[in-house]
């Protein structure tokens, strides 16, 4: 099915959110990168998923990043909970929270649901309203004030440029973290770089799971899905010795050039001058 789903986020003084057409069979660790280039954000911080009647709650299920069921934190690994495991029938919601510090809590609410069509992307932004967040700016509170200090018709322009100086001082101009006007072109162009027909990581042989989870860069992992999907890996395939070599020459070069002595690093632990200049 075709999942309409309202993406909000909490607490803005105006209306933020994204409204996005997902396909209800895609696992949240895609929602999560659909999630992130529609809102804007840059995949920079530790991000959760929760069910349940709110996000702080003793009775809600977390969905877990990587690097949390690293960790050890309780919950379910969000790469194995798919989306129309958590949201059913129009009006559910699901609870997502970007950034621990700057405390990012969206609400994504199941719209409508629809048949879907064979050809029909997997994920596409079809409308939303609010400029785009910058990272880092203080949540909340941080995107108001630089709403308002961007805006000369804004009723707190002068009152929230006046506190803007006051926070970061005269010399920094609040347009250096301007919220980014949203732009469905651009957000789609970037969501179809997602990989998203990539197979999800339950479909890949036992092997190609276990690389698959040592990389800790989310959108690598997606590259790798869909490398892995693009390789046809069900017929089997013949590489020539030559092929094989020029494909893994940079890494038998790092091999070589390590040794078997290995590379003492500098004093203040980086690779000496001259291996990076042959490395180039």
């Amino acid at each position: 099915m075709t999942y309409r789903v309202g993406v909000a986020l909490e607490g803005t003084a105006e209306p933020l959110w994204r409204t996005l057409e997902l396909a209800s069979d895609m696992f949240l660790d895609d929602v999560h990168a659909v999630i992130q280039v529609a809102m804007g954000w840059t995949d920079s911080h530790l991000h959760r998923f929760a069910s349940g009647p709110a996000y702080y709650s003793r009775e809600s299920e977390f969905y877990l990043m990587p690097f949390e069921i690293d960790e050890g934190e309780q919950g379910e690994p969000e790469h194995t909970v798919r989306l129309d495991e958590v949201l059913v029938e129009p009006g559910d919601v699901l609870f997502y929270c970007y950034d621990f510090g700057d405390d990012w809590q969206h609400v994504i609410r199941l719209e409508e649901v629809t048949s879907r069509s064979g050809s029909a992307p997997r994920a596409v932004c079809i409308g939303g309203e609010g400029p785009s967040p910058a990272e880092d700016c203080g949540g909340v509170h941080g995107y108001d004030l630089l709403v308002a200090a961007n805006d000369p018709a804004h009723p707190r322009y002068a009152e929230s440029r006046a506190e803007y100086a006051e926070i970061f001082g005269a010399e920094v101009d609040p347009a250096w973290s301007a919220p980014t006007p949203s732009d469905e072109d651009v957000v789609n162009r970037a969501i179809g770089r997602l990989a998203l027909d990539a197979p999800a990581v339950s479909e890949l042989p036992a092997r190609l799971v276990q690389l698959h989870e040592a990389i800790r860069f989310m959108p690598a992992q997606r590259a790798l899905r869909q490398l892995l999907s693009d390789a046809g890996l069900d017929e089997p395939t013949e590489i020539a010795p030559d092929d094989a070599a020029r494909m893994v020459a940079r890494y038998t070069w790092l091999l070589n050039r390590v040794g078997d002595d290995g590379i003492a690093l500098t004093s203040a632990g980086y690779l000496p001058p001259v291996h990076v200049k042959a490395a180039v």
